[in-house]
């Protein structure tokens, strides 16, 4: 960004419980958190949600601030980003702090190499507390029409009279894997590959799991069959990004949505946090939890839902049975 040398198994199926019928949706990146707006019964903190969306917005504007004052040269607007006594860290480790040592540190940079054409893209932004918020993404460097991984970035947030400052931002390298790292980070889901089902009140959905690219990713494959309403079809694919050190899946349904899903694991539990753009586009967000059970079953639930940033209960744990090896 500022150097001077110079964005599934949160897999399944999104599941939602209503009366005494099952309404399938699945899988869950783009569709987890999509109940039926007339059946599922909104969160009481609804509000809460709607006020921290706000929130988002206010950072990721700062951080689109921060990408045009690079563009455009000018350092003071740089530094005035930063709350008075804030730091900076750059990918060689060395330490600015104060916005009169961050203006002296933007200006040389932008005497000896220019303006900066980095776009800062955020890929997630946390809350710590309503005062306090940290967002970490992607550096990409400019180059034409197309744009490059740079490094990576945190930027810790503060609040002061309703403005969001930076307190430190730290940038970091992305340092090249080797080629086998991919499939090594996909080991963990190799239990996944073969065929499931899940069925309930009359639904059902099956899916089938395979290698792709030289076990490189894991193509999924889903049928959803609801009474009364004709086959549906969706695909999914699990992959590993070295920029970020973590699974990924993407998720495409056969009514026009699709969405991504960040994965991570928490003891014996896979956590994918699923967002989502369905065809009507209203956005979705959830939190999908995995757990193996046993060799041929596992669980499914989806937690902290919103559509539209409005937020949904928790659907209830779903038991996943092995059809096939």
């Amino acid at each position: 960004m500022i150097s001077k040398n110079n964005s599934g198994v949160g897999l399944l199926v999104a599941v939602t419980f209503a009366a005494a019928s099952l309404t399938m949706t699945m899988p869950v990146d783009a569709k987890a958190a999509k109940g039926s707006h007339s059946k599922a019964t909104p969160h009481p903190n609804s509000t809460t949600q709607s006020a921290t969306q706000n929130e988002d917005k206010a950072i990721c504007a700062q951080i689109n601030a921060l990408t045009k004052n690079l563009a455009s040269g000018n350092a003071s607007s740089v530094s005035a980003l930063w709350t008075e006594n804030g730091t900076y860290i750059d990918e060689d480790g060395n330490v600015f702090r104060g916005r009169s040592a961050l203006e002296k540190r933007f200006s040389s940079v932008f005497n000896e190499s220019g303006k900066q054409q980095f776009e800062l893209t955020p890929e997630k932004i946390s809350f710590l507390s309503d005062k306090v918020a940290i967002s970490e993404g992607t550096v990409l460097r400019k180059e034409g029409t197309k744009s490059k991984p740079q490094t990576r970035f945190t930027l810790v947030f503060q609040n002061q009279d309703d403005t969001w400052l930076i307190s430190q931002a730290t940038e970091t390298p992305i340092i090249p894997l080797e080629s086998t790292q991919s499939t090594e980070a996909l080991k963990d889901l190799d239990w996944l590959i073969g065929s499931w089902k899940a069925e309930r009140n009359g639904s059902s959905v099956r899916m089938t799991a395979e290698w792709a690219a030289n076990k490189r990713f894991i193509h999924c494959t889903y049928e959803i069959q609801k009474p009364g309403e004709p086959l549906q079809k969706d695909i999914q694919i699990i992959g590993y990004d070295p920029t970020k050190d973590e699974l990924v899946s993407w998720h495409f349904d056969s009514t026009g949505g699709f969405g991504y899903g960040s994965w991570y694991k928490r003891d014996n539990q896979w956590m994918v946090e699923s967002t989502g753009v369905e065809s009507d586009g209203s956005t979705s967000r959830a939190i999908n939890i995995i757990q193996s059970l046993e060799s041929n079953t596992f669980s499914w639930q989806s937690v902290n839902r919103s559509v539209d940033g409005m937020a949904f209960a928790d659907t209830n744990e779903l038991k996943v049975q092995r059809v096939t090896q």
